[in-house]
């Protein structure tokens, strides 16, 4: 091929693109509304999910404070809670990260952890007398048991919406459109 039919091919093949686009987008039935309004739900869901999250870590704060500077609970116990705050708080549960899968599972395991590590802190606190009616631990644990349901709800929220856009971005010929548009799948498990 010469350079003058190779120079001359490449606008020609952007022009059809832009066209096959416009054609794509001006069809009825090609998916742009809905892809967009569920996108909207499960970034939603999501942003809801991350502010139970932002919640539960108000409390934790106060209760680590209280619980490391009172004697009887294993001061690991404590590090482990303070080093499981400080790694889900670096974290930031921005509508954005649903579209990477990696800082999705890398922010799912951080919270997992803190989850974990605040138990065993109520735990630990309940065995110390001085600690039993300490109201930043009360506050913890009211919080943790809160958190935990209102979160198991706000999931399957999100799973639902998840789904739904994942199933209108996979379908003909909302597919073709999200291909083009960039719609890429979101993580349907948190």
């Amino acid at each position: 091929m010469s350079l003058i039919t190779t120079r001359t091919a490449r606008p020609a093949r952007c022009i059809a693109l832009a066209a096959m686009l416009a054609a794509a987008l001006a069809t009825p039935g090609c998916g742009y509304r809905d892809l967009g309004q569920q996108r909207t739900e499960s970034a939603a869901a999501w942003g809801e999910i991350a502010q139970l999250y932002r919640a539960r870590s108000g409390p934790a704060g106060g209760a680590i404070a209280a619980v490391r500077a009172s004697p009887g609970v294993d001061p690991q116990v404590v590090e482990d809670a303070r080093g499981a705050l400080a790694r889900a708080d670096t974290l930031a549960a921005v509508p954005e990260l649903i579209g990477d899968p990696r800082a999705v599972d890398a922010f799912r395991k951080a919270q997992g952890e803190l989850t974990g590590a605040l138990f065993r802190l109520v735990v630990a606190a309940q065995a110390v007398p001085a600690l039993r009616d300490d109201a930043a631990v009360g506050a913890l644990r009211q919080s943790l048991t809160q958190a935990e349901e209102r979160l198991a709800a706000a999931r399957v929220r999100y799973q639902r919406a998840a789904a739904a856009y994942n199933a209108t971005a996979a379908a003909f010929p909302s597919a073709v459109t999200a291909r083009l548009l960039g719609f890429g799948p979101v993580p349907s498990q948190l």
